[in-house]
């Protein structure tokens, strides 16, 4: 499945503990550590909630904003989505309109047809998104082109230039949406929302005013020809002046034994204002698919009908929450309830029987610590039974319970197993983006390690975003994935990077994770000391791709500022007595060692004239150091100039993405840096003169960590590029000889 949608960057304002993040360089899995009310779960739950439609619950907003009365006008939920297949787009952008609104797209001779070129051209410039949700639920979405351009007004004037809308139908439809979520808002229970929209379009402040709109909308496109620009102003006209008849003041209406408060003014004019921008109303319906799992979510065991139908009760929807890993389990066994619900006893038992058989299937081939099935029946008064059966080696059945009288394991196991199914299926038909709250806490140690490995494979598919305090879901050679996530000084919740610019790199991230050690493996055979994070994550990119052995573990020695020169020394030192220590002690252990732990040092070549004829280091360390260039080069230096400029404009793009005006300054850095390299052979550090440049332009601080992150993701994603590294693969000679 090809990603079309992909999550690059997110802002996140008044929600819980968050007063305002900014979360960047969101890759295929992204991991947040931290202690324990630190807001990890705030941050998914957020985007949670942007994943479905749902105004902002009183219990989401922060206390302090309440007590102030704040309106928080802003958005609650930013994200900013790349557009990774246009294509594909394309495709899923034209398929909604045809469902949707009932749209076709005219030609020239204008013929209604669904394969027009020109809506092709119009979404082959969509680069990125930026889909905003506010309090209210409602969405707001910004369209830009490759050079983050807001082309947002220009793309609407176009799709509504060449497509022929049934007016009438989607002002039908958006109308009901819209009173849908405002029964929501004054708590209607679901059962009761199809007939409160009934109720009210059939209340005088309403039916007749909407009778006049649909007429006007129906007759603009009665004789089936092209509709005009002008067609569709002067519809405008006539609308606004019905609306602008309807009384502009709340009335009770009610609605199931309730009273509900309604303006008619608001509600037509929110509805028309989504007519006449028909992308603001299908670009949020492409947004990816937010599934969110905790070890709160179980499968419940029984199920009571009631007076509803099945496909009510088991409805795929996000806010049905205490059913909805069984109907992610009823939607992976296939089972189309509509249908379910049409049918006899008989029909029902037997396809339950075969989603039974099926599942079991499924939990057997990954749960291997016991024999044991499921078994999905209807039972006494129209209830739903859910049940675990055990079998002897023979298979035969030793007895049966619910799935929630079994240990905490294997309850939250059986969750995220049907969760994970499901979002195989998910991920066939749109994007999904998995969020993990805490996930396999309750699993033994090796069982986390396997839901490792499930995680990187999936991610091939779908975006992944878990928080942990398990050692174990933590991979110290993938530190460009973790986010480190605290309390400020406000006690709000904050993101930053998990590493320091002092002393042990690493160490935020061990305290974090409650881990007070060396975070290699004491099994460890090769380890590659490295300057900082920079240069372990182009090391680690080089690895993916088969140019350097993954048996290097790599471990950044230094900050990213300067350190005192005899501290970076005795650093070393140190580290060295400890390979030379661990070395004895693995002999002792094991009579048969032969090798002693290989370990190189990789510094960059600016560091040669400090440190090769440095009479405290000594000539045994000496030998083990490798330098990367010359004397007056860095790691990045030695990175084919134009690849790494591209990933300098590709990193910034994400980051700026709220701040597309700071691109094009990037823009003019990058074309001034080519000159001088190219045509006056400047010899000036790449990353130095890049540094100057953001500070002259006053872009804040210029991050080679970030543009490294891009290089190590592109790395991974193709290993051919490889060949712009030539100059860095070379130590691959060296270390392995």
């Amino acid at each position: 499945m090809v990603k079309i949608l992909y999550l690059t960057k997110a802002i996140i304002r008044d929600f819980r503990s968050i007063k305002k993040l900014h979360i960047n360089n969101i890759g295929d899995i992204t991991v947040f550590v931290g202690a324990n009310e630190a807001g990890k779960s705030n941050i998914l739950k957020a985007l949670n909630w942007f994943g479905n439609d749902e105004p902002l619950g009183d219990d989401d907003i922060p206390i302090e904003s309440q007590m102030e009365g704040a309106e928080l006008k802003k958005p609650i939920v930013e994200l900013y989505f790349k557009v990774m297949n246009n294509n594909a787009f394309t495709k899923r952008f034209k398929s909604l309109l045809v469902k949707e609104v009932n749209g076709g797209f005219v030609k020239e001779n204008g013929d209604n047809v669904s394969d027009s070129k020109d809506i092709d051209k119009i979404l082959n410039n969509v680069y990125y998104l930026k889909m905003e949700k506010y309090k209210d639920g409602e969405f707001k979405v910004s369209i830009y082109d490759e050079n983050l351009a807001d082309v947002t007004e220009k793309f609407t004037n176009w799709v509504i230039n060449i497509l022929n809308i049934s007016f009438s139908d989607i002002f039908t439809k958006i109308f009901e949406d819209i009173l849908k979520k405002e029964l929501k808002v004054q708590n209607i229970p679901d059962n009761q929302i199809l007939n409160g929209i009934n109720t009210i379009k059939n209340h005088s402040n309403f039916t007749t005013h909407f009778n006049l709109i649909i007429n006007e909308m129906s007759s603009i496109n009665t004789d089936n020809t092209e509709i005009t620009i002008e067609d569709v102003q002067r519809l405008n006209e006539k609308i606004q002046q019905i609306v602008n008849n309807i009384p502009n003041s709340n009335a009770s209406y009610p609605v199931g034994g309730m009273h509900i408060t309604l303006n008619p003014h608001n509600i037509f004019m929110k509805t028309y204002n989504k007519v006449r921008d028909i992308p603001q109303y299908i670009l949020p319906k492409m947004r990816p698919n937010f599934e969110y799992l905790s070890e709160e979510m179980e499968l419940e065991c029984s199920i009571p009908k009631g007076d509803y139908p099945w496909s009510t009760v088991l409805r795929e929807d996000p806010t049905n929450e205490k059913y909805i890993i069984n109907s992610r389990l009823i939607k992976l066994l296939g089972i189309d309830l509509e249908e379910f619900d049409s049918k006899g006893a008989k029909w029902r038992a037997n396809i339950l029987d075969n989603a039974s058989i099926k599942f079991s299937k499924i939990l057997q081939k990954s749960w291997k610590q016991l024999n044991i099935s499921t078994e999905v029946a209807i039972g006494e008064d129209n209830i739903m039974l859910f049940k675990i059966i055990e079998k002897d080696k023979d298979n035969n059945k030793i007895k049966s319970t619910y799935p929630n009288v079994r240990s905490r394991g294997f309850k939250w196991y059986l969750s995220y197993l049907i969760t994970l199914e499901y979002m195989k299926i998910k991920s066939k038909e749109e994007d999904v983006i998995l969020l993990l709250d805490d996930p396999a806490v309750y699993l033994h140690e090796n069982g986390q390690k396997d839901f490792l490995k499930v995680i990187n494979n999936l991610s091939n598919d779908s975006q992944i975003m878990y928080n942990t305090h398990l050692i174990s879901l933590f991979e110290e050679n993938e530190l460009d994935r973790v986010l480190l996530v605290g309390l400020n000084n406000e006690n709000r919740t904050e993101v930053k990077s998990p590493w320091s610019n002092k002393g042990d790199i690493i160490s935020p991230i061990r305290y974090a994770l409650g881990v007070d050690k060396f975070m290699f493996d004491e099994n460890t055979k090769k380890i590659l000391f490295v300057e900082g994070v920079v240069d372990k994550f182009i090391i680690e990119g080089l690895q993916k791709t088969g140019k350097i052995s993954e048996k290097w573990h790599i471990y950044p020695l230094f900050g990213g500022k300067d350190l005192d020169k005899d501290i970076k020394i005795k650093k070393i030192e140190l580290l060295t007595s400890l390979m030379d220590y661990l070395s004895c002690i693995q002999k002792n252990n094991d009579d048969t060692q032969k090798n002693d732990i290989k370990y190189y040092i990789i510094l960059d070549g600016d560091m040669k004239k400090e440190y090769e004829n440095n009479d405290k280091i000594s000539e045994e360390i000496k030998e083990r150091i490798i330098y990367l260039g010359d004397e007056n080069q860095e790691i990045e230096d030695l990175i084919d100039l134009d690849f790494y400029l591209d990933c300098v404009m590709e990193s910034y793009q994400g980051i700026f993405a709220d701040q597309p005006e700071k691109i094009k300054p990037i823009e003019e850095i990058i074309e001034d840096i080519n000159e001088k390299y190219k045509n006056t052979g400047d010899n000036e550090k790449l990353t130095k003169l890049l540094k100057k440049e953001f500070k002259n332009y006053k872009l804040g601080d210029f991050s080679k960590v970030d543009v490294a992150i891009t290089l190590k993701r592109k790395l991974s994603e193709n290993y051919l590029i490889s060949d712009k590294f030539e100059e860095i693969v070379k130590i691959n000679d060296k270390i392995e000889n």
